[in-house]
């Protein structure tokens, strides 16, 4: 079984689940917004290299054992309307926290294939060094600035738009930003 676990329609998660249907593949959605119906048990060590517990949907269990593939992009409360107007010692904003922070370990943990596990996310932190990773395993990386000056910045994207250069800005924080 594959889980994917997340906002379902966030179009990354929604492609792959269409994907997924369209193979065939035996998968369930996590849907984050649902917490409060959500019930996670996780058992690091059943067997080697296994990992065990339970993941109950409303009505449906399923045995993480039987995990075989994870995908996730689960948000950060502050992220979910619901929950982010919220105190932040609120008992449905605390619940969501464990789960993101229980649903993630399970995920480092699975011995299956892992999309965006959180070790392999870290770098989403550090816009910069992520820069410097990319570029070393051998791609073209884009001139960049990374500035709180807003005078630097217009400078920056005038020279490049009056050479021609198409400009990209975005969030240099792992926070979830709007591209242009």
């Amino acid at each position: 079984m594959i889980l994917l676990a997340g906002l379902p329609g966030e179009p990354p998660l929604a492609l792959v689940a269409a994907a997924l249907e369209e193979i065939g593949a035996n998968f369930t959605m996590v849907d984050q917004r649902r917490h409060r119906e959500i019930g996670l048990t996780v058992i690091p060590a059943v067997d080697q290299g296994e990992v065990g517990g339970e993941l109950r949907l409303a009505d449906r269990a399923f045995d993480l054992s039987d995990v075989r593939g994870v995908y996730t992009r689960l948000h950060g409360d502050q992220s979910l309307p619901d929950l982010a107007e919220l105190p932040a010692n609120d008992p449905a904003r605390l619940r969501h926290q464990r789960f993101v922070s229980l649903f993630t370990a399970f995920a480092d943990l699975c011995p299956g294939v892992v999309f965006n596990r959180s070790p392999g996310m870290s770098t989403n932190n550090a816009k910069g060094f992520q820069l410097q990773i990319i570029e070393a395993a051998g791609f073209r990386v884009p001139k960049t600035l990374m500035t709180n000056d807003p005078s630097v910045a217009r400078e920056f994207i005038e020279d490049l738009r009056g050479r021609g250069v198409d400009v990209i800005y975005k969030s240099a924080s792992a926070v979830r930003s709007i591209v242009k």
